[in-house]
């Protein structure tokens, strides 16, 4: 199979955007001291913001166990090990094993090297959209650094099977399925059988939706900003944000840079006027 067979778009099924579910977020994220993950109740369902494997993703420094806690508060659950997911090659050192921890499977840097995922696979789709190196865009993570390597998935194809693989582990909890809207006798409702995600399904999902969409990342063209988006946020009615003509990432960096760019004009002239 030539590189060129390798390209998007990938066929996304069923083809068609899916609802990303509600995300079960605890009320506090913990560390305890060996750097497990430490849940406290009570629970809530928080819909997650529209490009969040865009943007705030892209703002988590993942070397801080600091961070990525505090990721975790504000959008939710991932509590599974890395184990066995075949993005790269190698293992990542052993959490230390305390034996005490009520939770020994959740530790933060699997939490981290979730969120690493699903940063890598977003690279992967900007890259192929911007016709630049998959290969960059996954080194960017600083694999080794984490136990793991590239090794012999240091090429194209090795990358997309990484890609598919990484993607579908995240994707494996929304299936075809049946479900029953339940309304018990205290008036609380709920639906059986609805999916709950944790954060990196719902992560690989919104990601899934942008690739069904065919939309087309831009980069903000605020001086300060430069981030990557699909819609521009601010100044439209909810869920009605614009994807076409637009140079800024949100309202208040387009008014930003308007008003970087009229001081400068204004102190030409203030000087040509000298």
């Amino acid at each position: 199979m030539t590189t060129d067979a390798l390209r998007f778009p990938l066929t996304v099924w069923p083809g068609t955007v899916v609802p990303v579910p509600p995300v079960n977020r605890f009320a506090d994220v913990r560390l305890d001291g060996g750097g497990y993950l430490q849940w406290e109740d009570p629970v809530e369902q928080i819909e997650l913001p529209q490009e969040l494997f865009l943007r705030e993703l892209f703002d988590v420094d993942t070397a801080s166990d600091a961070d990525v806690v505090e990721f975790l508060r504000r959008f939710g659950v991932i509590a599974r090990r890395f184990v066995g997911l075949l993005a790269v090659a190698g293992t990542p050192s052993a959490p230390p094993n305390t034996g005490k921890s009520s939770s020994p499977r959740n530790h933060v840097k699997d939490a981290a090297l979730f969120l690493k995922t699903a940063r890598a696979l977003t690279r992967h789709w900007v890259a192929v959209v911007e016709e630049t190196s998959i290969t960059d865009a996954w080194s960017a993570e600083a694999w080794t650094a984490d136990g793991f390597t590239l090794g012999t998935l240091a090429h194209e194809g090795g990358l997309w099977d990484g890609f598919v693989r990484s993607m579908n582990e995240g994707l494996k909890a929304f299936t075809v399925r049946v479900e029953l809207p339940i309304r018990t006798t205290m008036n609380f409702t709920f639906t059986l059988g609805e999916p709950r995600p944790d954060l990196y399904s719902a992560l690989c999902l919104q990601l899934a939706n942008h690739i069904a969409e065919g939309t087309t990342v831009r980069r903000c063209q605020s001086e300060t900003c430069q981030k990557m988006f699909v819609r521009q946020q601010g100044g439209a009615r909810h869920g009605q944000h614009r994807t076409t003509g637009v140079m800024y990432c949100s309202t208040y960096c387009g008014n930003a840079q308007w008003q970087r760019e009229h001081r400068r004009k204004k102190k030409r002239d203030q000087e040509r006027d000298l």
